[in-house]
């Protein structure tokens, strides 16, 4: 975990957020202040950020105002992400979830469902963040490969739905033709899909693989690579082919890869 010093944090947390709009100068030079915390003492709790408990107090006030929502605290950060990706270099876009679920806790608004579904209250909601790193080549004498160098948040996006309808789903015909939103590397597509979709118990939809499909598709045509993380060593099919026939499997595939570093 990165810890800056403390001049280096206030020049980041200047740099990624002193841009930010909340409405009111006080809040915006708070709102800096608490990246500046969070940038000089990495992981730790807000107790912990600051020396004053006065600040401690205000940063629970600030979180608590309507306007400090994550898109609008996250919009200068990520608009220095976009800029950072379009130099020259190879970048990576890692994605994944995070559930935060309060099992015990009473019904609170804004939380859904979710988690395990023999809990008697699952209330809680799911993070997915993209995070854009810059991948460095490796060292000229040695050969040694260098940690990649991480940019920030590209996206994140917060659902209260259940994180994991294939284990526990009810799949329903839905032919409304609805248009909702999938993200592809830097690009935002609306697909407007018709057919099976998926329903969780809690009434909330989730992309169909056909969606997914599509995404990495566009993907592809835009010329970006995208990787995806696999638990099992499934079969690959010949897509030109009309039978589905077998032409290898992903982990031996994935083997034979040229690794990222030569790539052009």
């Amino acid at each position: 975990m990165t810890t800056f010093h403390p001049l280096q944090a206030e020049q980041w947390a200047l740099k990624h957020f002193g841009a930010v709009d909340l409405g009111d100068r006080r809040r915006n030079q708070r709102a800096v202040r608490i990246a500046q915390g969070m940038a000089s003492r990495s992981g730790k709790s807000i107790p912990k950020l600051f020396d004053r408990r006065a600040d401690v107090k205000a940063a629970y006030t600030f979180m608590s105002r309507k306007e400090a929502t994550p898109e609008r605290l996250q919009t200068p950060h990520r608009n220095h992400v976009r800029a950072a990706l379009g130099q020259a270099g190879t970048f990576l876009l890692l994605e994944d979830s995070s559930e935060f679920i309060w099992s015990r806790h009473q019904e609170t608004p804004g939380l859904g469902r979710t988690g395990d579904l023999r809990s008697p209250v699952r209330q809680g909601f799911t993070l997915h963040t993209t995070l854009a790193v810059k991948w460095q080549k490796p060292h000229q004498q040695s050969g040694q490969r260098l940690p990649v160098q991480v940019l920030g948040i590209l996206d994140q996006e917060i659902t209260s739905g259940n994180p994991h309808p294939q284990r526990q789903r009810a799949t329903l015909s839905d032919a409304s033709g609805k248009t909702r939103k999938v993200r592809c590397g830097q690009e935002q597509l609306n697909a407007s899909e018709k057919g099976r979709t998926t329903k969780t118990f809690d009434g909330s939809e989730s992309v169909t693989e056909g969606q997914i499909l599509r995404s990495l598709c566009v993907a592809s045509s835009l010329g970006q690579g995208f990787v995806v993380r696999a638990a099992q060593n499934r079969r690959l099919l010949d897509p030109n082919a009309r039978t589905r026939e077998c032409i290898g499997h992903v982990f031996e595939a994935a083997r034979a890869a040229s690794p990222l570093e030569v790539t052009p």
